[in-house]
């Protein structure tokens, strides 16, 4: 996806360095990247984090993707977990939880490099697998047919940057898509999307899309790529509160907060 500095950017970076670098806590990360833990985790990715022996009290998860998240020993009281993804996660019991199940560890024949092996055959995803598929990154790989993804109904976050792809039809089933990668393909119609309501990102760079009425009703949308768009008006995404337009300066509208080709060039070189 197209690089920009950006809140999944710095949760990814903040991943990273909390999962290297043991001498240092998540919450002095978090201070560190000036996030706020009532609202800016909220739906985020945290998948695999260590928060053991964590002081997590006043963060909000809900709606996170907790996968794989270690929790032992984390001081957990009060923290918010509805609706969070917490397949895998250990160190939690329904003490803590309000309204929510830990999930079921995948089953042992689980593997994601099959998923995508299976995927890029033209295959389907089996059923017991389903459940645990939430990330794919497809980028570079020669996927053209994404029939097989239409029954990933778990899926969150889809990477389709230089890929064959020019039919996204069957990613109208894919309702909990939150960040969708489409940037150097040749997708012309993006009628499909209009379905998918918790979308947050999508990536339209270097794309043949010119029609943005699928976005209409698209509220929870926050980050929207056009460089090298044929757009050539956005009055279809402009009532929409917080959204931040990265695309042709000449394209925006003065409403949002938005990023013009030479400062997202900037991000990219950075």
């Amino acid at each position: 996806m197209t690089k920009v500095l950006s809140l999944a950017s710095i949760l990814d970076r903040l991943a990273d360095r909390t999962i290297k670098d043991a001498s240092v806590g998540f919450r002095t990360m978090v201070a560190i990247a000036g996030l706020s833990p009532a609202d800016d985790f909220i739906g985020a990715s945290l998948q695999g984090l260590d928060f053991r022996d964590e002081d997590l009290r006043g963060f909000d998860f809900s709606q996170a993707d907790l996968t794989g998240a270690d929790f032992r020993r984390a001081d957990i009281r009060g923290v918010n977990f509805d609706g969070a993804i917490l397949t895998g996660a250990i160190g939690l019991d329904g003490r803590h939880l309000r309204n929510e199940k830990i999930a079921e560890l995948p089953p042992p024949d689980f593997d994601i490099r099959k998923v995508k092996a299976l995927i890029l055959r033209g295959k389907s995803v089996p059923e017991n697998w389903i459940p645990f598929v939430v990330e794919l990154d497809f980028s570079y790989e020669p996927l053209q047919n994404l029939e097989p993804l239409a029954s990933l109904l778990n899926l969150h976050r889809l990477d389709l940057t230089k890929t064959l792809v020019e039919n996204i039809a069957p990613l109208g089933n894919v309702a909990q898509l939150r960040e969708l990668g489409l940037g150097d393909t040749k997708v012309r119609d993006i009628s499909a999307l209009q379905t998918l309501k918790q979308l947050q990102m999508l990536d339209l760079t270097s794309t043949k899309v010119e029609n943005l009425d699928a976005l209409t009703k698209m509220h929870q949308l926050k980050l929207l790529f056009l460089l090298n768009s044929p757009v050539a008006k956005i009055d279809s995404v402009s009532h929409i509160a917080g959204l931040c337009i990265v695309g042709s300066h000449a394209l925006l509208h003065p409403r949002h907060n938005a990023v013009d080709d030479r400062q997202a060039n900037r991000h990219s070189a950075a």
